[in-house]
């Protein structure tokens, strides 16, 4: 009899220690840039890195809401047209279980206001050590030129760039004396939209914006200076992105040309 019940003890025992616990449940989370946020704002066509924070997953989705979907740990996050989207990532666990976190992303257009020509120089002799091709007049009409360069864009001396294709070309003003530090107001027509990145001179110019400033008279169109020539300048001024904020760009070399955009 005390045999039965020790046999019966242990069964019990061991069936006790054959028990299996419960997989934890996946928790999922994630940040913008390794930041905690619950929101992002991003510009057009501007980059940004998502970190996965989830815990007890043994896998991962994600749902950008704009169609596109990943299984990356670190996924970069870009749109290509404004609005608001939803980033949703889901953790799923040994057992199926399932977490999804959702956070918002407010893309946003970088909208030209305002474009002054700060200071429009040139010299009717040249200058040492100086490339560039300017006008022999003492008066031409100047005009800024945005181009955006590709891969195969060369730079010919002079400064004027023939194949990367022209993005924005302001208004003229007209008569510009050669040594002008009168800031001059150009309109800008309709809503020109430009992004952010491509303002940012990287180690390779593709993908980049070329800003120029061009001067032109009877004799031809001269590059008084471009933010790619060799010892030009430049700087950002900004609120931060959100809607309604600004920035505003300047570029310089003898000239300066500055441009405000507006967060829309």
């Amino acid at each position: 009899m005390k045999n039965l019940v020790l046999s019966l003890g242990c069964l019990t025992m061991l069936a006790s220690c054959q028990e299996i616990t419960p997989a934890p449940a996946p928790v999922s989370d994630f940040t913008f840039r390794g930041a905690k946020a619950a929101e992002q704002n991003l510009t057009t066509n501007d980059t940004c890195s998502l970190f996965s924070a989830v815990q007890h997953a043994t896998s991962l989705s994600w749902d950008f809401g704009n169609g596109i979907t990943s299984n990356a740990k670190r996924p970069v996050l870009s749109y290509d047209k404004s609005g608001t989207y939803t980033v949703t990532l889901t953790a799923t666990g040994a057992d199926g279980q399932r977490s999804s976190v959702s956070k918002k992303v407010e893309v946003l257009d970088m909208v030209l206001k305002r474009l002054v020509i700060d200071k429009a120089y040139w010299s009717l002799v040249p200058l040492q050590n100086f490339n560039a091709t300017w006008p022999t007049t003492e008066y031409a009409d100047v005009f800024v030129q945005i181009q955006q360069l590709q891969a195969t864009s060369t730079f010919p001396p002079g400064g004027l760039v023939p194949n990367a294709p022209v993005v924005f070309k302001s208004a003229i003003a007209p008569n510009v004396f050669r040594n002008t530090v009168t800031p001059m107001v150009v309109e800008v027509p309709g809503r020109v939209v430009l992004e952010l990145p491509k303002l940012s001179r990287g180690n390779t110019w593709a993908n980049t914006y070329l800003v120029s400033l061009l001067a032109q008279n009877q004799h031809g169109t001269y590059c008084l200076f471009s933010n790619m020539f060799s010892g030009s300048g430049q700087s950002f001024k900004t609120d931060g992105v959100k809607r309604g904020n600004t920035l505003t760009y300047s570029t310089s070399l003898f000239s300066q040309v500055r441009m405000e955009f507006q967060f829309e």
